[in-house]
């Protein structure tokens, strides 16, 4: 009778870790609010004077009073649009500041979209370290680490057993020292078999 060949356990999940990212949403965020509240004052006043210099021009509808019914010009109606030199550019000043109103909202949401989908991550099997950092994933094998450790001024190193050095992606990383205590306890557990997902 053929023996079968041992199969390797499952591989399980132990942890993950994911980057902190409401320090760069408040990053762009203000911006995004003053973006917005610029803009609106930019409307307010651009409105203001609009209706001084151009009210016809604001309020197209005022044409239709122009003329009463007998076709004679009212008195109370506009005979001119004001101050038509400064007309122009008041008025490119009020689109301007329309502009501004919407790209606030606009813009954070397309950076809040762009943050999100960015699916960047350290996930800790019983078997490997895994880390995916934009698009790209990497498998190490907790077999193939002779120890990790916190190196200052590099980040989290991973010391392998044919001498290399590896450094775990430094946006992936919050607080260096507790991830890399935290990575090589889940290390050691698991070259002994010992983690409770092993069991």
């Amino acid at each position: 009778m053929k023996r079968q060949a041992p199969t390797e356990p499952e591989a399980r999940v132990v942890g993950w870790y994911r980057p902190d990212i409401k320090g760069r949403i408040w990053l762009f965020l203000p911006a995004c609010i003053l973006l917005t509240v610029f803009g609106a004052l930019m409307v307010g006043y651009g409105y203001g004077r609009l209706e001084r210099i151009d009210p016809i021009g604001l309020h197209s509808d005022t044409r239709a009073f122009e003329q009463g019914r007998d076709g004679e010009t009212r008195r109370d109606a506009p005979q001119d649009r004001g101050e038509g030199d400064a007309a122009g550019p008041m008025w490119l000043f009020f689109a301007l500041g329309l502009l501004l109103v919407a790209s606030g909202p606009g813009v954070a949401i397309f950076f809040l979209r762009r943050l999100w989908a960015r699916d960047d991550f350290l996930l800790l099997r019983t078997d490997a370290l895994i880390s995916s950092h934009e698009g790209a994933q990497e498998r190490v094998r907790w077999d193939d680490i002779e120890a990790i450790a916190f190196v200052p001024g590099r980040g989290v190193e991973l010391q392998m057993r044919d001498g290399g050095t590896q450094l775990v992606e430094p946006g992936l990383v919050d607080d260096g020292e507790t991830l890399a205590r935290r990575l090589e306890e889940v290390r050691r557990k698991a070259t002994w078999g010992a983690l409770p997902q092993q069991r």
